[in-house]
């Protein structure tokens, strides 16, 4: 890829609602505008979500308990519609939210040039 961009959920602020787990899901993507990108905020939540595999668990756990359900996983993706093997290979729609709201914000930019 050239001028990607890595998105993580933590520097969106994606998780559970009551703030007990943050997503970390890293995506990259390649744009042909710029996109000023956050850097990761890990560690807002004293746990993370980790949403891949069909399932849900916590990454920093020794052992591979299957503890977050699929209820917490779509609320964390901000996805409601899908079960625990498409979340799995879902990207969050805010994610499309963030480039999208900054191609707008450069269009516009263009136009007034």
């Amino acid at each position: 890829m050239q001028n990607h961009v890595t998105i993580c959920g933590s520097s969106l602020r994606l998780g559970l609602a009551d703030g007990s787990a943050e997503l970390r899901r890293h995506r990259h993507f390649e744009t042909n505008f710029p996109v000023m990108v956050m850097p990761c905020a890990h560690g807002w939540a004293p746990r993370v979500i980790g949403v891949y595999g069909g399932h849900g668990r916590d990454r920093r756990r020794t052992t591979n308990t299957q503890d977050f359900t699929v209820e917490q996983r779509r609320e964390a993706m901000g996805i409601d519609w899908m079960n625990g093997g498409e979340l799995s290979q879902a990207i969050p729609p805010a994610y499309t939210e963030f480039i999208g709201e900054q191609l707008l914000v450069h269009l516009k930019q263009r136009a007034a040039a």
